[in-house]
């Protein structure tokens, strides 16, 4: 049974994987994607993260900070 804990960490990943999912559907509807569009997705999905990243609990699991750490 999963515990309050593993469902907030579970909220959390499912928004960061929201991001990503949104960021991938902008990029596969663009037909000739531009650098600069590709930059201003990308630096999107790097504020996610760092806004996600500033919002854990201090009591977040080591290896989901860890994992958003990595991919930012």
């Amino acid at each position: 049974k999963l515990q309050d804990e593993d469902w907030e960490a579970i909220a959390l990943v499912a928004h960061w994987l929201k991001s990503f999912q949104s960021a991938t559907t902008q990029m596969l509807t663009t037909k000739c994607p531009m650098l600069s569009w590709t930059h201003a997705i990308f630096h999107g999905l790097q504020d996610c993260l760092a806004d996600s990243l500033c919002s854990l609990p201090s009591d977040t699991p080591v290896l989901l900070c860890q994992g958003l750490l990595n991919a930012h």
